[in-house]
């Protein structure tokens, strides 16, 4: 069996990050969050199985804001991102 990691976002993918940054309402480039959330582990770490999702969390820092706190996550699941087999 071929072991499949999740290598970016697909265009579902980068659609749902759109509509997640308007929900939350901000206004951050699309292609540099997407490439952060593309970026960190916990998106690497994806399964192709259709209920896996990555959590990625927006801090108060994030944001600019002082002190500690969450503004907010977005989800990420398994069918918004482009899997593509491990080289072993």
């Amino acid at each position: 069996m071929t072991k499949m990691y999740a290598a970016h976002l697909n265009e579902a993918g980068v659609a749902h990050v759109a509509a997640e940054l308007k929900r939350l309402g901000l206004e951050w480039d699309l292609s540099a969050t997407c490439s952060a959330i593309e970026g960190t582990p916990g998106f690497m770490d994806l399964t192709t199985d259709p209920n896996d999702y990555y959590e990625y969390e927006i801090a108060n820092k994030d944001v600019g804001k002082r002190g500690y706190g969450v503004v907010g996550y977005i989800e990420v699941w398994s069918r918004h991102a482009q899997f593509e087999p491990v080289d072993e």
